[in-house]
């Protein structure tokens, strides 16, 4: 696995009060078998809660990608599916940086932006004419 999937940490935080309990526990009490079992479970609903969002990104990724094998026809497909990769790791991007990062040229990815946004797919969230942020919103 390359990037993070589990985050542990935000377990510890919803559940603040009975992790200070538990580790407050194991230092007056020495009860280490309460801070273990509340640490797996922690791993436990962190790793269902990471599995959830690892299956909806793939449903989200494959709902894209047969949009545009049964809508567009061309270069342009080429250039979406691309693009559709940089915005699998970066869902907030610019037309230069997903430019830059896909090797495709400026105006190509310009052109796939447009039909994304045709799509319903991304949305300029900043910018007016020039410096454009776009966000894959369903991402989120």
């Amino acid at each position: 696995m390359t990037h993070d999937t589990l985050y542990l940490s935000y377990y510890f935080k919803i559940n603040r009060t009975e992790y200070y309990d538990k580790l407050m526990d194991v230092r007056e009490k020495g009860l280490y078998e309460a801070w273990i079992s509340f640490f797996v479970e922690g791993v436990i609903e962190s790793s269902k809660h990471a599995l959830n969002s690892i299956y909806a990104i793939l449903e989200l990724r494959e709902r894209v990608h047969s949009m545009i094998n049964e809508t567009i026809k061309g270069k342009v497909k080429n250039t979406l599916k691309t693009l559709m990769g940089h915005l699998g790791f970066h869902p907030i991007t610019t037309i230069r940086s997903a430019s830059q990062a896909t090797g495709k040229s400026f105006n190509a990815i310009s052109n796939a932006v447009g039909v994304l946004e045709y799509m319903g797919v991304l949305r300029q969230v900043k910018g007016k004419k020039r410096y454009r942020v776009y966000a894959f919103e369903d991402y989120f």
